[in-house]
């Protein structure tokens, strides 16, 4: 993910969760090699240790696979002036993480609260005949919210860990990934970008875009649209998922609150 300016439009709610008791796990392996801005109050004072566990956790609460997948993460030294955000390699069943220490961060102490973002955002898009949301998350950060949010970033990270095998390349050759059974709303073609591992905006107009769009923006949080579960879904041959997300696009997704801090009190 990198730097772009894009404008923005949705809307999310978090409930209890709705995944079996045998699901996906993922497990984390921080690799503290290299130094991050970790606990720092002008960032807001979280740890990427706290907000890998988060994003981890809002993939666990949609992927019903009984499968473990290990990745490994940590902090990456760029030089000063990159416009890199992170980047990851995976063949869907373990993979690894960089984020880039040198950027405008933002880490959220508690990123299963999004009361530091002011708009709600919510998009639906038409993909040949099919209603999707494919976009959804928060817009308008405040005080450090104004950086580059960490928990969108390994959201969209872990997405593409999850989502990659070595044959997934050949489902992108036409340039789209082929929605096929016994995934949700199969025969729906969602379009990627420059025939690789990055959805589109889907209709073409500036927007709130999804998490597994190849940018994001200061000042947004982007969380799992439909788009992005099918898009993982199919591309890392994850058959179980979340249905209940694809009753109707007009609405707003449920949001299952990670397994990690039920007992929050949050």
């Amino acid at each position: 993910m990198g730097r772009i300016g894009v404008a923005v439009i949705a809307l999310v709610g978090v409930l209890s969760s709705s995944a079996p008791a045998s699901a996906l796990a993922i497990t984390g392996n921080f690799l503290s090699s290299t130094t991050g801005p970790d606990d720092q109050p002008a960032l807001g004072g979280g740890n990427i240790q706290q907000i890998f566990g988060a994003a981890a956790s809002y993939w666990e609460a949609i992927l019903f696979d009984p499968i473990s997948v290990v990745v490994d993460y940590g902090w990456f030294d760029e030089p000063p002036g990159s416009t890199l955000l992170a980047f990851s390699f995976g063949d869907a069943r373990t993979g690894f993480i960089n984020v880039v220490n040198r950027q405008d961060w933002f880490l959220d102490p508690s990123p299963l609260v999004p009361n530091e973002y002011t708009t709600p955002e919510f998009v639906v898009t038409n993909y040949g005949g099919f209603l999707v949301n494919s976009g959804v998350g928060f817009s308008g950060g405040t005080g450090a919210a104004a950086g580059y949010d960490l928990l969108t970033v390994l959201i969209h990270e872990l997405g593409h860990v999850l989502g990659n095998r070595p044959e997934t390349a050949l489902d992108y050759a036409d340039g789209h990934v082929d929605i096929t059974s016994p995934r949700p709303l199969a025969g729906l073609a969602l379009p990627v970008i420059g025939g690789c591992c990055h959805l589109t905006d889907g209709d073409g107009i500036p927007g709130f875009n999804p998490s597994l769009f190849p940018f994001t923006n200061l000042g947004e949080r982007r969380l799992i649209s439909d788009a992005d579960l099918l898009f993982v879904a199919q591309g890392g041959l994850w058959d179980q998922v979340d249905e209940s997300r694809f009753e109707s696009a007009s609405v707003p997704p449920t949001f299952s609150v990670p397994r990690w801090s039920r007992s929050a009190s949050q």
